[in-house]
């Protein structure tokens, strides 16, 4: 899956927790060394957020729409949010 989130870069400091993610969710990211927005976003962009023990789609598209969700709420830089597949 590809994707490309424009996403103001004085966000990608800002920790995982500012997401609200699930307890599962977030101890994926934690026990994938992702602990930014910056770190998921290159995660996603790198296609490497998959790699991580325990990820499965229903974490990694509870990430993915808590990251959009994020961008739209905290960005006015939001250009474009493309799937080439979509997941399941």
């Amino acid at each position: 899956m590809k994707i490309t989130f424009n996403i103001n870069d004085s966000y990608f400091g800002n920790t995982i927790e500012d997401l609200e993610l699930s307890d599962r969710s977030s101890n994926c990211m934690h026990r994938g060394n992702i602990h930014t927005i910056g770190d998921l976003v290159q995660a996603i962009e790198d296609e490497t957020l998959t790699d991580i023990k325990g990820l499965g789609k229903k974490v990694e598209r509870e990430v993915k729409n808590a990251l959009f969700n994020f961008a739209l709420c905290n960005s006015k830089d939001v250009v474009k949010f493309l799937l080439d597949t979509k997941v399941a």
